[in-house]
């Protein structure tokens, strides 16, 4: 029976999604924004934006939509890789490399191993044998927009709750006087079915 191998922890980002899950314009409706096209505080809108994806995928471990990530990993013969947090769902393996005892970078062939799509697993073919630390380049994340929306809704929810908390956060603290949460009621409960479960 195949052995199961956790990756690191943590995965590397090498190339950031080419787009976010809410326009610039849904955004100013999360945030009860109406000024026009140009504004200067558009640039600041789309890094939120982005900050709040970001916090939403390292909540739930996936990533929302495509990008290229790097994991390594000490494997061992005949073993299951299991992928680290971000690394879901996987669209595809771009490749995996070892470095032998020359220092030269190996590349593995495709032929030894297999994947399975949205999961993190990368199993090893009958009758190979991983080297023993392994770097993985992966594509992952839901491939557009309206897929992630189709599957998981409450991502994308969640991104816009999120922007709108953080775009808000330093008038509603100024009209009210009061303290401010840091993170949005509820936001706890509604990434809840999306944390991973640890080992202790």
């Amino acid at each position: 029976m195949a052995s199961v191998i956790l990756a690191n922890a943590r995965s590397r980002l090498v190339v950031p999604p080419a787009v976010e899950p809410l326009t610039l314009d849904e955004g100013k409706l999360w945030c009860g924004f109406d000024w026009p096209a140009g504004d200067p505080r558009e640039p600041l809108l789309q890094t939120v934006i982005a900050a709040s994806r970001a916090q939403v995928e390292e909540d739930a471990a996936l990533s929302l939509l495509t990008q290229t990530r790097e994991a390594a990993t000490e494997a061992a013969a005949d073993s299951i890789i299991v992928l680290p947090a971000k690394c879901r769902p996987l669209q595809s393996v771009e490749s995996m490399t070892w470095v032998d005892t020359t220092g030269t970078v190996q590349t593995i062939d495709p032929a030894w191993y297999s994947f399975v799509p949205g999961t993190g697993l990368v199993t090893l073919g009958a009758g190979n044998v991983w080297p023993t630390a392994v770097l993985i380049r992966v594509v992952v994340g839901w491939p557009t927009v309206a897929d992630l929306t189709a599957d998981e809704p409450r991502l994308v929810h969640l991104v816009g709750r999120l922007t709108a908390h953080n775009m808000t956060l330093g008038r509603d603290h100024a009209l009210s006087g009061t303290i401010v949460v840091e993170v949005p009621m509820g936001y706890a409960d509604e990434i809840q079915p999306f944390r991973p479960e640890t080992l202790a």
